[in-house]
C-alpha cells in the first residue's frame, strides 16, 4: 500500500480547529461580559425608575407651585428644606442617596458597554471624567447629592434631569449591543460551531485511520467544511425538542450538524418527504 505523508493534513486540521476555538472562546467571553453588564444596567434602571416615582410621590409638586397655592389660599408656604408633613427626612435622604448611586452605576456600566460597540453612542457628561480638579468638581455636582440638602425637591429634580439623559444613553447602548452581538450569535456563531464540529469529526477520523494505517488524503474534507457551513447557516431555522419539556440549544445542534453532516441532511430529506406525502394526500 502506498504511504502518504499525514503531517500536512494533521497540521491543517489542527490549525483550523485552534483558530475556530479561539474565535468561539473570545466571542463567548465577550458575550458573557456584555450580557452581565446589560443585565446589571437593566436592573439598575428598574431600581432608579421605582425610586424616581417614589420620591415624586413623597415630595409632591415643586415648592414654587405649593407657595403659589398657599398665597392664593392664605395658607402657610411649605419649607423646601423640610420634607412634606408625614414624610420621614431620613427615608427621603436614604432614597436620594440610592437614586444618585443607581444613576452613577447606570452611567459607568453604560460607558463600559459602549466600548464593546466601538463607542458608537455619544456619552453625556463625558468631559467630567477627565483627571483634573475642575472636571472632578463638575462630576460631583452632576452625579452627587448637593451638600447640606437645603432643598429636597431640587435635589430629586436635579437627579431626575441627569437620570433621563443617562437612561437614554444606556438604553441606546443596550440596543446597539443587542443588535450587533445578537445578529452575530444568531447568524455567524452557528456556522462556526458547525465548522468546529467538522474539525472534531475529521480529527477523530484521522486518529482512527492512523491507528489502522488506512489514512488516504482526500479532497472531500474541504467539501465537508462547505457542507457544514451550509448546515450551520440553516440550523437556526429549526426548533429542536429532545423529549417533552427538554430542548437543546441551536449552537449544540450546529456542532452536531458539523460532526454528523450526513445525519442532518438525512433529517432534511426525511422532512421533505413528509411534506411531499402530505401534499400528495391533499
Amino acid at each position: 500500500m502506498r504511504a502518504f505523508d499525514a503531517k500536512p493534513t494533521f497540521r491543517a486540521e489542527v490549525t483550523v480547529s485552534v483558530c475556530l476555538a479561539v474565535i468561539i472562546v473570545l466571542f463567548s467571553v465577550v458575550s458573557f461580559v456584555t450580557t452581565a453588564i446589560s443585565t446589571a444596567i437593566q436592573a439598575d434602571i428598574v431600581t432608579a425608575n421605582d425610586l424616581a416615582a417614589k420620591l415624586r410621590a413623597q415630595l409632591g409638586p415643586p415648592p414654587t407651585q405649593t407657595q403659589a397655592t398657599a398665597a392664593s389660599t392664605a395658607a402657610p408656604a411649605r419649607d423646601p428644606s423640610q420634607p412634606p408633613p408625614g414624610v420621614n427626612a431620613i427615608d427621603v435622604i436614604t432614597e436620594l442617596q440610592q437614586y444618585a448611586s443607581a444613576i452613577r452605576e447606570i452611567y459607568t456600566r453604560a460607558q463600559q458597554l459602549n466600548a464593546f460597540v466601538a463607542r458608537r453612542e455619544w456619552a453625556p457628561y463625558a468631559s467630567t471624567h477627565s483627571n483634573n480638579r475642575t472636571n472632578a468638581d463638575s462630576y460631583n455636582a452632576t452625579f452627587q447629592l448637593p451638600q447640606g440638602l437645603t432643598n429636597y425637591w431640587d435635589a430629586a429634580e436635579g437627579r431626575t434631569a441627569v437620570y433621563q439623559r443617562v437612561r437614554t444613553f444606556a438604553q441606546n447602548v443596550l440596543d446597539d449591543v443587542s443588535f450587533s452581538y445578537g445578529a452575530f450569535a444568531a447568524c455567524v456563531l452557528p456556522v462556526l460551531y458547525a465548522l468546529f464540529g467538522t474539525c472534531a469529526y475529521l480529527l477523530r477520523l484521522f486518529e482512527k485511520q492512523m491507528s489502522t494505517r488506512t489514512f488516504i488524503p482526500s479532497r472531500a474534507y474541504a467539501a465537508r467544511f462547505f457542507v457544514a457551513a451550509i448546515g450551520g447557516t440553516v440550523v437556526g431555522l429549526f426548533n429542536y425538542t429532545i423529549t417533552q419539556g427538554a430542548s437543546i440549544s441551536p449552537l449544540a445542534i450546529a456542532f452536531l450538524v458539523g460532526y454528523a453532516v450526513d445525519v442532518f441532511f438525512a433529517f432534511l430529506e426525511g422532512l421533505l418527504q413528509a411534506f411531499t406525502k402530505k401534499a400528495v394526500s391533499l
